[in-house]
């Protein structure tokens, strides 16, 4: 694959191929993936952020979480950035996922919260186009054959050939 690897913040020793391998085993086994990502880690590029959505491609998770990197008080990310780091704005974004304290080498503040965003709707609009639903509808049918017990009503239902289980309506008396 060739995709280089920035300088890790986060300290995950995983290649861009073993993620796409265990993302092509997980829905193999019929279960969906999902994939939490950080962005603007110390380092990192526009160039590394473009080859982290290739990845992403390549994967296919069900699902992606995007937060922009947020080093918090007590771990070794703190203790190694804290010079880099706004404590005025700390204040307003401690725990956010959109924004940070640390003051990036390579992007601003309001720069991480649009490509934060950009590359959610991106791959989105990617995940639901009709050539991506074709592929996954064929992966989970042959995951489905292969394994009947798990898949004979969930692919009957997804053909409409068997009605969605009744779902029951819970009240409460007080």
């Amino acid at each position: 694959m060739g995709i280089r690897k920035p300088a890790h913040a986060l300290k995950k020793d995983l290649t861009p191929e073993q993620i796409v391998e265990a993302a092509r085993m997980t829905r193999r086994a019929g279960i969906w993936a999902k994939v939490y990502l950080i962005v603007g880690t110390p380092g990192e590029t526009k160039a590394d952020i473009e080859e982290t959505e290739k990845v992403l491609r390549l994967a296919g998770p069900d699902l992606i979480r995007i937060s922009v990197f947020n080093p918090l008080i007590g771990t070794e990310s703190w203790d190694n950035y804290q010079a880099s780091i706004d404590i005025a704005d700390l204040s307003e974004n401690y725990v956010s996922s959109n924004r940070s304290g640390y003051k990036h080498e390579n992007f601003d503040q309001i720069e991480l919260e649009e490509l934060r965003k950009r590359m959610v709707r991106s791959y989105e609009k990617w995940y639901y186009s009709m050539p991506q639903r074709a592929r996954r509808f064929y992966e989970r049918s042959l995951y489905y054959m292969e394994n009947p017990h798990f898949g004979r009503k969930r692919l009957g239902r997804a053909i409409g050939l068997v009605p969605a289980p009744e779902r029951k309506v819970v009240t409460r008396h007080h």
